[in-house]
């Protein structure tokens, strides 16, 4: 079997970049008012955006200063990663810990939004937003990675009309399809989402171009996403062009790649309440449906999607 080596770093650095532009948060916000210091690896060319947040009264006068890190994945994020990861398959209980040790491990490609541990924990970073990109190859005989495709498999045969071309390629070109895992807290900025893509896109780009023994791993053609979104308990009232433009999304960027996606379908959760706080205008948070979104897309569209990302953003 075929593993990525992860002895070998991207030979980072950190450094430190202010960020003034204002940005909103959901009401449910777990890191409370914020100034933003991000602090980037040099290799990393940030051009993300983010700010102080209208301080709570009951803040104080100031707002609460949060460093937020851009890293490269360690164990030392192991259980704020796994925390993250333990909904991923709609509250079925799988290997979530040995997914989180992948995660971490996998230093070549993947990176990690964090903050400083607490001062008992000065080594430990806790993990609030990570990007990583799996090759099926690479972690095929693991039991965690047989999980994942077996219930994507399962949920295709059931609610997928396309699913026989949609298995074909999970089944006959294994060595080209990447598992994208994209988890972060529900009020994580969406300007620092751009900028999570964007070094996922880098870091794919850097091992490629580095030439080293797990390139070849890498050259995927292939992206397979997991997500979540919501429905609203009736139809939509106004027009619109298909099922998944009414839906709402948890991640915003889910809309941006479906535009590319090869194929997608989508099916009610086992828990459909919206615990999360999402909502819209016409309808509570606590009357929409929870859809797992299953899809995949061309690695070139999905560098293509990324780098439209900040588009959605403005205005």
């Amino acid at each position: 079997m075929e593993s990525v080596n992860n002895n070998q770093g991207k030979g980072r650095r950190p450094v430190e970049e202010d960020l003034e532009d204002d940005f909103d948060q959901d009401d449910d916000m777990e890191l409370e008012d914020i100034d933003i210091t991000q602090q980037v690896d040099h290799r990393k060319q940030i051009q993300a955006q983010g700010g102080i947040v209208e301080e709570d009264e009951e803040i104080g006068d100031a707002p609460l200063q949060v460093d937020f890190l851009f890293l490269d994945p360690s164990q030392s994020q192991f259980f704020s990663v796994k925390s993250l990861l333990n909904g991923l398959l709609d509250g079925l209980s799988f290997r979530s810990s040995d997914l989180a040790n992948i995660v971490c491990d996998q230093v070549v490609v993947g990176t990690m939004i964090g903050v400083d541990g607490d001062d008992d924990k000065p080594n430990e970073k806790s993990v609030i937003a990570f990007t990583t990109l799996l090759p099926l190859k690479a972690y095929e005989n693991q039991d965690v990675m047989k999980e994942i495709i077996g219930y994507i498999v399962s949920k295709s045969e059931t609610h997928n009309e396309n699913h026989q071309a949609f298995f074909s390629v999970l089944k006959d070109q294994t060595d080209k399809v990447g598992l994208l895992i994209n988890e972060r807290m529900i009020n994580l900025s969406p300007q620092l989402v751009p900028t999570l893509h964007g070094q996922l896109c880098e870091d794919v780009n850097w091992i490629q171009n580095e030439k080293t023994e797990d390139s070849a791993l890498f050259n995927l053609k292939y992206i397979l996403v997991l997500s979540k979104c919501y429905k609203e308990p009736k139809a939509p009232k106004k027009k619109v062009k298909s099922d998944y433009e009414s839906l709402i999304y948890q991640k915003f960027e889910d809309f941006v790649f479906l535009q590319k996606a090869l194929f997608r379908f989508t099916f009610t959760a086992k828990s459909s309440k919206n615990v999360a706080g999402l909502t819209n205008l016409e309808t509570v948070a606590e009357d929409q449906i929870c859809e797992r979104l299953i899809y995949l897309l061309k690695i070139e569209d999905y560098v293509s999607c990324v780098q439209s990302l900040p588009s959605y953003l403005e205005g």
